[in-house]
């Protein structure tokens, strides 16, 4: 029933995103392999030997089954990894997606003053979709200044005082690109530019 229950969850991509859909796929060899590791080691216990090098039908009383009991405890486990898959994947896809929001705002010129500043609050005080908290929007910052669209600068206090706002500078390079060929996208390498041209940090120009 699991492995027919994840089939059907991901060829009907009834799961979440890409990324977690290709994660889940593996579990298809996960389960029955946990389940075979959880009999053998349970049999050890009970004192069977010579299981090294040996396929199973040749492990001595083995019989080519593994215990019901050993089944399910492979697909708790497999419950379990995916609820911590879940919660590692949903971070990730919000921060990705509140920083393609951003990047779009950004090549579109409706973030930054004529400057080229901007802070947090200028973002989030829009109530744009995916950059409605400032969470979001500074996580989203984050990965744009790993990826070299922004660079941070010193922030100054209100009138007020107090802590010094999040002030940032945007790299006039990227107004200078087409939309196509740089754009913010999540790997298995991490947040990178996708262009073949790598953009300076603007760290190494001032």
């Amino acid at each position: 029933m699991f492995l027919e229950d994840l089939e059907r969850r991901v060829r009907g991509n009834g799961i979440g995103s890409p990324e977690l859909v290709s994660h889940l796929s593996k579990y298809r060899g996960l389960m029955p392999r946990l389940a075979l590791i959880f009999e053998i080691a349970e049999r050890a216990g009970r004192g069977n030997v010579g299981f090294v090098g040996r396929k199973a039908p040749l492990i001595p009383n083995f019989g080519g089954y593994v215990s019901f009991e050993n089944a399910s405890r492979a697909v708790q486990w497999c419950q379990y990894l995916e609820s911590q898959a879940r919660r590692i994947y949903t971070a990730f896809s919000s921060k990705m997606t509140a920083a393609q929001e951003l990047s779009k705002k950004i090549k579109h010129r409706e973030i930054g003053d004529t400057n080229g500043f901007f802070n947090c609050r200028d973002v989030y005080i829009n109530g744009w979709r995916y950059l409605k908290s400032s969470e979001l929007v500074k996580s989203a910052v984050d990965v744009l200044e790993k990826a070299a669209w922004v660079r941070s600068v010193d922030g100054s206090s209100g009138a007020k005082g107090g802590r010094p706002s999040d002030r940032y500078e945007i790299n006039p390079k990227v107004w200078k690109m087409d939309a196509e060929e740089f754009v913010i996208e999540s790997s298995s390498a991490g947040t990178q530019p996708t262009n073949r041209q790598n953009l300076q940090n603007l760290t190494a120009e001032s």
